[in-house]
């Protein structure tokens, strides 16, 4: 899970760009600050707030597998909230590379 920020980072998640590829950079950039502005950060902080919410739990009860090992969950579960946050971040990075090339047109 923690490396779904670093592919945000260099554009390595699936999309479909049928129509997307045909935009100019610039409609580009502004289709992506609309969809990350509410879309993205939307589904991402909700998943933060639960993810923090369902760790947490498991964190108070310290939460351990039903295998004959035993071994403790809250770790695994913990890396939830913690990937969306750093995801929230990268988003951040991105939309406000967007609005600069907008702005300015120049990519950074």
């Amino acid at each position: 899970m923690l490396g779904v920020p670093y592919t945000l980072l260099h554009k390595g998640h699936v999309s479909i760009d049928l129509i997307y590829s045909r935009f100019s950079p610039k409609v580009q950039a502004y289709i992506d600050v609309v969809t990350y502005g509410t879309l993205f950060f939307l589904f991402s902080i909700i998943l933060l707030w639960m993810g923090t919410k369902f760790a947490w739990v498991s964190i108070e009860m310290l939460e351990k597998s039903q295998s004959p090992w035993r071994p403790p969950l809250y770790p695994i579960k913990t890396i939830i909230p913690v990937t969306f946050f750093l995801l929230i971040i990268q988003g951040t990075s991105k939309i406000a590379k967007d609005i600069i090339f907008l702005v300015k047109g120049v990519r950074i």
